[in-house]
């Protein structure tokens, strides 16, 4: 296969899709920041948006206060899913916690989620005061 392969087989798609539109679909979401220029081929309107500067919240010390806020709305979300079957009192809290792994439709998956996420938060204010000292 050969370097102008991969431009071809690119080059082939853009003629059918608009690519460029599909990767500015990504930019509402901020998985891709800037603007796309959509009357450009999506190789050369990819260049120019990464060539841009980042926006200041994307940059090294303030990404980890915005990791830290999205991970709390994530263990917000997944806490509240948690919370319709479980069961606070001292004798029915370990049924309930057993009853959302096994019975409950992904419960097992939200679960370690809200497992993992506490302690990525953990991690991340860890982060966060290590580096504010």
């Amino acid at each position: 296969m050969s370097t102008s392969t991969p431009r071809r087989v690119i080059g082939w798609i853009e003629e059918r899709l608009n690519l460029t539109e599909i990767f500015s679909f990504f930019t509402t979401f901020g998985l891709s920041y800037g603007e796309i220029d959509l009357n450009k081929p999506v190789g050369q309107a990819s260049r120019e948006a990464f060539a841009r500067e980042l926006p200041t919240y994307t940059r090294g010390r303030y990404i980890l206060g915005v990791l830290t806020f999205l991970v709390f709305l994530f263990q917000g979300v997944t806490g509240l899913l948690l919370a319709f079957y479980y069961q606070p009192s001292p004798a029915a809290a370990y049924e309930s916690t057993l009853l959302i792994i096994r019975d409950v439709n992904f419960g097992w998956y939200i679960h370690q989620m809200h497992h993992w996420g506490s302690n990525t938060l953990i991690a991340l204010l860890a982060v966060r005061l290590v580096r504010f000292l």
